[in-house]
């Protein structure tokens, strides 16, 4: 159980963590570093898809291009058994419901624009990673590389 004595703590302690030059090897910006260039310069920001809208960096790196963390493949698509945003939407009642078909087709179409915004924020150069195998808390998954690797970069090199 969380008490605002160990709420206390735990916010002191990220503070003076976040001082640090080095948090296993990654250091946190705040909000005024993140904002000057000159601080920035040689550093290595990781961030999301979405905090990259409106950036642009020499190097980008996209890490784990897989149908599972994007999918772009019609035919990998698996929809939440209860969409959050459908169902508010339906609270409308001049909403008309989607299909699952047209769910997909948002979905792959709102993953492209997000992939968009991610390969256009390189200046220099774009790296993409993915594998067929991943290794997550001593258990390893198969995975299916992003449709992109297939269609677009002309396969995966065995």
């Amino acid at each position: 159980m969380i008490t605002n004595t160990n709420l206390l703590y735990v916010t002191e302690r990220l503070g003076e963590l976040a001082k640090k030059p080095s948090l296993s090897g990654f250091k946190f910006f705040s909000e005024e570093d993140e904002s000057n260039q000159e601080f920035l310069q040689g550093k290595v920001q990781i961030m999301t898809m979405h905090k990259s809208k409106g950036d642009e960096f020499n190097l980008v790196f996209l890490p784990e291009m897989t149908e599972k963390n994007l999918t772009i493949d019609f035919n990998e698509i698996k929809l939440k058994s209860s969409d959050f945003m459908e169902t508010i939407k339906q609270t409308n009642p001049k909403y008309k419901s989607k299909s699952e078909n047209e769910l997909k087709s948002e979905l792959i179409a709102e993953n492209l624009r997000l992939l968009y915004v991610a390969i256009t924020r390189a200046k220099n150069k774009l790296f993409f990673t993915t594998s067929r195998k991943s290794t997550a808390f001593g258990k390893t998954v198969e995975q299916t590389p992003n449709i992109i690797f297939e269609n677009l970069l002309g396969g995966l090199n065995e």
